[in-house]
């Protein structure tokens, strides 16, 4: 009865006919293969399995199959137990899922976090060398505004002493001399 009421089935779908009715193909056949061998050997097996009920839907039971024997000690039945474990499973599920997501979600932090580490790099060297060109620009242009600045003095002293003499008191070869220098 217990076992119907977790497959759905009902009696009269199992009679004369084995538990593959249930089968969720999802086990493999060595899977199958080492439960029975054991239990050929007459040893206890204990396992999940994962059935399929009647309406489709998959869910797991924890199993305990014990061989019984008959009078001659020839193993002549099974006897199974089966807890209904779908809950648990699908929480394991889950929460196996759930690690799947945060540690691939931790892996493409760490990868976006590398890209940030980079491009600050990157933009730490590209600031190094503008401040480095700046600070050479800005030491051309004080070098230039100097070598300008010297003779543009003596430029503009002379044009303005030649200026200030517009009555023509300067002598002729002074006069010459400063438009030389000019």
């Amino acid at each position: 009865k217990k076992f119907c009421d977790m497959s759905g089935y009902v009696e009269d779908d199992f009679l004369g006919r084995t538990h593959r009715l249930t089968s969720s193909d999802i086990h493999s056949q060595t899977f199958w293969k080492q439960m029975w061998s054991s239990l050929q050997a007459g040893q206890l097996w204990y396992g999940e399995i994962c059935n399929r009920s009647r309406d489709g839907n998959l869910y797991w039971v924890a199993t305990t199959i014990m061989p019984a024997r008959d009078e001659e000690g020839r193993i002549c039945q099974y006897i199974a137990i089966h807890a209904d474990i779908t809950e648990r499973i699908t929480t394991e599920q889950r929460l196996q899922e759930s690690l799947l997501e945060n540690t691939q979600s931790r892996m493409l932090l760490e990868q976006y976090t590398s890209q940030l580490l980079k491009q600050n790099e990157e933009l730490e060297e590209a600031q190094t060398k503008a401040e480095a060109a700046n600070a050479t620009k800005s030491e051309f242009l004080a070098n230039m505004s100097h070598e300008i600045r010297t003779p543009m003095t003596s430029i503009l002293g002379f044009a303005e002493l030649l200026s200030e003499d517009q009555n023509g008191t300067l002598p002729p070869q002074q006069r010459q001399e400063y438009v030389e220098t000019i």
